[in-house]
């Protein structure tokens, strides 16, 4: 029996299966799997969540190893991570200038608005981190 709770332990369930893909190949195929045992699939994070969004007698799609972060270099504070990913072609019905009916697709890796959020997310987890390791230090100082 699988068995899944959050970092608190005040969130869980018991999925069918629990999946941790690591690349965007893992996981078109857990949702392909799915797709074609027509189980449920749900998605949880790291864990934070103290909801029940995610519960599931399903498949449960845990993304705590999906890493987009490429590279980090502790010299020179310095972090890589990777474009944003779209994940399968979007087709949306719209109107161009004139008015007229027309189809947006959006294909590839576009997220303008990537590095303006990536930037205040690495230095608030810079911070938590420190926060973490100085609270761990004064309770085993003290």
């Amino acid at each position: 029996m699988n068995s899944w709770k959050n970092w608190a332990n005040l969130s869980k369930c018991e999925p069918k299966k629990i999946q941790f893909p690591k690349s965007l190949s893992d996981l078109k195929q857990i949702i392909t799997e799915t797709k074609i045992t027509k189980e449920t699939l749900k998605v949880v994070g790291h864990g934070n969540s103290y909801n029940t969004n995610f519960h599931t007698e399903g498949t449960l799609v845990s993304l705590k190893d999906f890493n987009t972060i490429q590279e980090t270099n502790i010299e020179t504070q310095q972090v890589s991570i990777e474009a944003t990913k779209n994940y399968g072609t979007k087709h949306q019905q719209t109107i161009d200038e004139d008015g007229n009916a027309t189809t947006l697709s959006a294909t590839g890796r576009h997220d303008p608005c990537v590095l303006p959020r990536a930037v205040p997310m690495v230095e608030a987890m810079v911070a938590l981190v420190l926060a973490d390791h100085l609270l761990r230090q004064k309770g085993q100082c003290s």
